[in-house]
């Protein structure tokens, strides 16, 4: 929902004022699942700082350490965004509670 994204944009600049750029703004209002299009420039500023020679080069371990790291977080992102998405069923949640 581009009303939920707004939102969630406003909120970060509320708390870091620079951090979202204003071309970027459109492009992550287009998208409805905007944190992938902004892992996907983490991942795209990984391989150019490597390039750069700001950091190891790609066939080093410690290059495909950080593409990793970039990865968890991504999949810690999605894994988070699925338990939001997929309610538990209600008589799950009454027996827990009534078992504990």
């Amino acid at each position: 929902d581009p009303d939920v994204i707004q939102h969630m944009i406003e909120r970060v600049e509320s708390v870091r004022p620079h951090l979202i750029e204003a071309h970027e703004k459109p492009m992550l209002l287009r998208h409805k699942e905007s944190y992938g299009l902004l892992w996907s420039w983490v991942a795209s500023l990984i391989g150019r700082m490597s390039q750069d020679g700001e950091i190891p080069a790609m066939p080093t371990p410690t290059y495909g350490r950080i593409l990793n790291i970039v990865q968890q977080a991504y999949g810690s992102i999605r894994d988070v965004r699925a338990l939001h998405l997929i309610k538990t069923p209600f008589i799950y949640v009454h027996t827990l509670a009534i078992l504990v």
